[in-house]
């Protein structure tokens, strides 16, 4: 994970990128614009997951319907979500933890991904 020009994973609503510098993910999501490390990121998306979990059929909710959530490390900030930008979050928090996954699983194999251009 050595790029921080490109998105680590992005979503319909957002984007994960990663700093090689600092180490840590940038998450821009709507008004939901963060910093942060690799296991609040974990814990983000933990959070996020129970939510949809545990919130019943969301297309059963009223659309006006918002969830609001305080992201690891920024206690007493909240942000509200509609459902469809739940599901998206959901989606975005998984799909970048598994590029992480990936890239340490490559790494740790001493794999290394190589890109190049057609022109």
């Amino acid at each position: 994970m050595d790029q921080v020009s490109e998105p680590l994973f992005c979503s319909v609503y957002g984007q994960v990128k990663y700093c090689c510098y600092s180490g840590d993910f940038g998450i821009d999501f709507g008004a939901m614009q963060l910093w942060t490390c690799q296991e609040r990121l974990r814990q983000l998306a933990r959070k996020v997951n129970q939510l949809v979990r545990y919130s019943g059929p969301l297309h059963k909710l009223a659309v006006s319907h918002q969830f609001e959530i305080s992201p690891p490390g920024y206690e007493g900030e909240f942000f509200s979500f509609y459902a469809d930008e739940l599901l998206d979050l959901q989606m975005l928090m998984n799909g970048a933890l598994a590029m992480v996954d990936l890239y340490q699983f490559l790494s740790a194999h001493q794999f290394q991904l190589e890109t190049s251009s057609f022109q």
